[in-house]
């Protein structure tokens, strides 16, 4: 028999991590990512049903159900509005893949162990991604590697980083094998090269306040406001943490590396447009929303409109994106599932429930917010991973049992 955490580890690393890590190479391969997480949920509910197993729901809180009801019926009205079938394709390939990967936490023991070899093995995918992209053109200057444009390249370093700076920060010294420390190191290094390389600001900005985000977290676990103490040992590690993020910064500069994304900057002030018309894009986006999506044709208002000596550049972020697609109540049922997430997480880790997995799903979620932000991609390993692991390490006890302790 099939042992069904190890066949959903390989299938999700393969069909879910890999496919979207491909996915975001150009305009056709992301029915890869869409094909890949079809191909996972029907193979391990396939693997259930094959070895017998009941397939039980483990806890989903009552306000998910809300969201997910909401998503499917306003992206069914949103395609019958537009035309566009593409909202019932994604909101339902999302919450298929919350509800597979919570059925499936059931059989998983250890869901430390499974984090780390889910990492481990989307390291081992990426670095296939970035050896698929050596062709002796490497530089310094909006490199590309596989990918059609440099912010692609950016966007899939930087979610690797988001994924190993949680676990670096999270797991610290704990012993998880020389062959993983080696991958994991060997990855970090790699990512951050081709981050600096590809130039894409919004993928860097993504991982600079992740990486602010370990001192955060130690200065709040430090100063215990409403006791008037501070907790030495935090503290100090909010000083360690802050003087190897201050160095390393300075390293990096004074190498020069940071000299291609500020030269981009400069260029982009001088035109009198350092948002690369993603500021005019949103105040159009913004303005002309509507309840469940635009047409088509109603994109075409894009080469209607010009900035002067620019044509808009329509989308740069993911959240209006959805506005203008699926229409503004299927963005509010979208972002209230993100926010959601992340507030739960935020509430473990300030009362300090030790729970790792936490912390490295905090982080990968933030860092694709941030990243998506200023970029539009809904379908990459960042939003993917993130919904998985929160389906697999989701507990309604572990905030308030803690709470009730204190």
């Amino acid at each position: 028999m099939i042992k069904i955490s190890n066949f959903f580890l390989i299938s999700f690393i393969f069909m879910v991590v890999f496919l979207s890590q491909i996915g975001m190479h150009s305009g056709v391969t992301p029915i890869f990512a869409g094909i890949g997480v079809i191909v996972f949920v029907t193979t391990n509910i396939a693997i259930l049903i094959i070895n017998h197993k009941i397939i039980k729901i483990p806890y989903i809180p009552r306000i998910f159900y809300v969201l997910f009801y909401g998503l499917i019926i306003f992206s069914i009205i949103s395609y019958f509005n537009t035309g566009r079938p593409k909202g019932i394709i994604v909101y339902g390939a999302l919450i298929s893949l919350f509800f597979t990967a919570r059925i499936l936490s059931l059989y998983i023991k250890d869901k430390e162990q499974f984090l780390l070899d889910l990492v481990f093995g989307s390291c081992l995918t990426g670095i296939v991604i970035i050896l698929l992209g050596i062709d002796g053109s490497f530089s310094f200057y909006r490199y590309k590697g596989f990918y059609t444009n440099a912010n692609s390249l950016g966007m899939f370093a930087a979610s690797l980083l988001h994924m190993l700076i949680g676990v670096l920060y999270a797991y610290g010294k704990i012993k998880y094998g020389r062959i993983k420390k080696f991958v994991f190191y060997t990855t970090f290094f790699l990512c951050l090269m081709l981050l600096l390389a590809s130039n894409s600001r919004a993928a860097i900005l993504s991982v600079l306040l992740i990486v602010l985000l370990i001192p955060i977290i130690e200065l709040y676990k430090a100063l215990q406001i409403r006791k008037f103490k501070i907790k030495t040992i935090f503290f100090k590690r909010f000083i360690f943490f802050f003087l190897i993020i201050s160095l390393s910064s300075a390293a990096i500069y004074y190498l020069g590396l940071f000299d291609n994304i500020f030269e981009k900057f400069d260029s982009k002030t001088n035109r009198g447009d350092v948002s690369d018309g993603r500021l005019e894009s949103w105040k159009i986006m913004i303005k002309n929303w509507s309840w469940f999506g635009h047409e088509n044709s109603w994109f075409k208002l894009q080469k209607l409109i010009t900035i002067p000596k620019k044509t808009i550049l329509f989308g740069h972020n993911t959240w209006l994106s959805h506005l203008n697609y699926y229409g503004l109540l299927n963005f509010l049922f979208f972002i209230s599932w993100i926010i959601f997430m992340i507030l739960w997480a935020w509430n473990n880790i300030k009362i300090d429930t030790g729970d790792r997995t936490i912390i490295v799903f905090f982080f990968v979620m933030i860092g694709y917010v941030i990243n998506a932000t200023f970029e539009t991609a809904t379908s990459t390993p960042g939003l993917f991973i993130s919904i998985s692991i929160f389906g697999i390490i989701y507990s309604n006890k572990t905030f308030s049992k803690k709470k009730k302790e204190q």
